[in-house]
């Protein structure tokens, strides 16, 4: 569901004074590092929830392919 529908269904429920139960999927992304396209520049920001050094502890105990 795009943003613009979510504003649609919530201004309507507003109109009418009523709710009512949706299912949606919500997706959220975490990330950490992007690379920018215009340049290739590789960006970093803060892992605030510390899920970067979990990440490093799970593939330093991956085998290498030869």
């Amino acid at each position: 569901m795009v943003a613009g529908t979510m504003r649609v269904l919530i201004g309507y429920a507003s109109r009418f004074g009523s709710t009512r139960d949706i299912a949606m999927r919500v997706i959220l992304l975490y990330i950490t590092a992007v690379v920018m396209p215009e340049d290739g520049s590789i960006h970093f920001a803060e892992d605030i929830y510390d899920h970067d050094t979990r990440l490093d502890g799970a593939l330093e105990l991956r085998e290498m392919p030869k």
